[in-house]
């Protein structure tokens, strides 16, 4: 152990002195080692049945002697112990034992408890002196004796100094306030909405809110728990598990109970906690009872409509697909109708040459022609049969409904397009231009798919400049550039634009402004750009017409 100093060779002053300095130090540093002794004693002599089990409960009880003795040792003049009866001395310990018997004659603690447990304050500080090795142990133990001895002196002084009446009179304060607390704390429980039950260690009811009256007891009245003799009674459906709540080492337990009682179903949520002392001694179980049966009832409606709204969603999504296909096979008729007219165009030269060149024929042979001319003619009318045979192809070609995703030109795609519109633009004096950023640029994804886009702005664009009357040149343009995440095809016309008031209804399905539209060309047109290239498609007015961009991703 530690050998803290020795008086030997030290003059009275020197010796107070390493008291204040070293002593008191000592103490405050080994403040656990007290706390842990006191302990032992209370618990070795059944104290600890009034007092905590706690270590730490200790501890105000030690700081308050120690730090008596420091200013005990730092007093100048230390009265003996008969200065004890004059009252007009101020002793540290003198003071330190009255303000002890004031506090714990208002808590009602008897002056023999007090002075049992006390006896044992006094043996653990000396204790803590022999078992430190002080070679002047004789001499400390009698100046804590002496220190121990004023503070029982005056705290039995002070005890005893107030009359009977005086001690009654604190008495029926302390009780008031207590009497008063319990009047409060019973208000509060009372007027909770929960169901509240409070059991001892036994599993015992010894306490119940006017809410858990009414489980068992319709009847029920606020305080009968109290101030009657009709206790409330635990619910049968409560007690197994209120039982298990006991035997379960959780400081905290739910659960949650369902049961039909008259017909109607009810649902509790069940939260017991545990109640322990300040030493961690379980004392009882307090539950309370959360009626959830409304909740419940709600979730069951949710759920039940939740399955309904999730068969009209299926209707509905259905009813969509069908509507979806119904526009589809309505874009392949209005698509086919385009197609059939383009070739029209295509072919109307081509067919009024054939013709021609066919009669011219039959007039040379009627005239008696040599074969070599009339094979010239031949020549001639194969051309025109192959230039319509590649029509065909083209146009073939164009409406294949392949959708296999590939990589492509986009070049190819707006060249392939424009010229199945060419004859129809030349037709309505319709100039165009193209204007390629890059004549590489490739994307990814279905090039059918794109050209039907392409095919239906362009229609769109020269159905607008057809109407113009008095437009001295009706242009066309398309432009295709890239930055640094997207392909933009962007194609304008001079057509005037699209009326601000129309401009947020261009892609509902079956808007048009054409007496023989179908209303769903860029409806589809969209759809396609944005669910098959994950694009971008926009319309807007500039300059002196409309102009719509197709953003495409680049490929990665």
């Amino acid at each position: 152990m530690i050998r803290f100093w020795s008086s030997e060779g030290l003059s009275f002053d020197n010796i107070r002195y390493f008291m204040q300095k070293i002593f008191i130090e000592k103490l405050k540093e080994n403040e656990i080692w007290l706390m842990e002794r006191i302990l032992w004693y209370a618990t070795e002599h059944n104290y600890t049945q009034y007092t905590s089990t706690l270590t730490e409960a200790w501890r105000a009880s030690i700081e308050g002697i120690t730090y008596s003795l420091e200013k005990y040792a730092n007093e100048e003049n230390v009265t003996s112990i008969n200065s004890n009866f004059d009252k007009s001395t101020r002793d540290p310990s003198t003071e330190f034992g009255k303000i002890e018997a004031i506090r714990h004659r208002d808590r009602g603690i008897s002056i023999s408890l007090f002075m049992g447990l006390f006896k044992y304050y006094r043996k653990t500080y000396e204790d803590f002196i022999r078992e430190s090795f002080y070679e002047d142990e004789a001499v400390h133990l009698s100046d804590i004796n002496t220190f121990f001895d004023k503070v029982e002196i005056a705290f039995i002084d002070e005890w005893i100094s107030k009359g009977d009446d005086d001690y009654r009179k604190s008495l029926l304060e302390e009780n008031t306030k207590l009497a008063n607390e319990k009047n409060k704390f019973l208000t509060i429980f009372e007027s909770l909405h929960e169901p509240v039950f409070v059991f001892d260690a036994k599993n015992e009811l010894i306490h119940s809110n006017f809410e858990a009256s009414l489980l068992s007891n319709p009847d029920a009245v606020p305080g009968a728990d109290y101030y009657s003799e009709k206790r409330a009674v635990l619910p049968d459906y409560l007690k197994p598990i209120v039982e298990e709540a006991i035997l379960s080492d959780k400081n905290i337990f739910t659960k949650t109970l369902d049961f039909e009682q008259n017909g109607e179903y009810f649902y509790y949520e069940l939260l017991f906690t545990r109640l322990l002392d300040v030493s961690s001694k379980f004392k009882g179980l307090c539950m309370i009872v959360n009626d959830i049966s409304d909740i419940k009832r709600v979730e069951k409606e949710l759920i039940k409509l939740n399955e309904t709204l999730t068969v009209k969603v299926d209707e509905e999504t259905q009813k969509n697909l069908k509507n979806e296909r119904l526009i589809l096979e309505q874009k392949k008729i209005s698509d086919l109708g385009n197609i059939v007219n383009a070739i029209a165009h295509q072919w109307k030269q081509p067919l009024n040459s054939l013709g021609l060149s066919i009669q011219s024929v039959f007039q040379m042979i009627d005239d008696g022609l040599p074969k070599e001319d009339i094979h010239e003619y031949e020549e001639r009318l194969n051309s025109l049969v192959n230039y319509m045979s590649d029509t065909i192809d083209d146009f073939r070609s164009f409406m294949t409904p392949d959708k296999e995703k590939e990589y492509f030109s986009v070049k190819n795609a707006v060249e392939d397009s424009i010229k199945i519109l060419e004859s129809q633009l030349d037709h309505n004096c319709i100039t165009y231009s193209l204007d390629f950023d890059d004549n590489h640029l490739i994307v990814y994804g279905s090039i059918s798919e794109l050209k039907q886009v392409l095919l239906n702005i362009i229609a769109n664009s020269k159905d607008a400049l057809e109407q113009l009357v008095n437009q001295k040149r009706k242009h066309l343009n398309i432009n295709i550039f890239q930055d640094e995440n997207y392909i933009t095809i962007k194609i304008s016309d001079n057509a005037g634009g699209i009326p601000d008031k129309l401009m947020d209804k261009v892609f509902f399905p079956y808007f048009t402004t054409k007496s023989k539209g179908t209303g769903i060309g860029l409806y589809m047109s969209k759809v396609i750009i944005e669910d098959s290239f994950h694009g971008k498609l926009f319309i807007c007015n500039e300059n002196d017409g409309a102009s719509v961009s197709i953003l495409l991703p680049k490929p990665e």
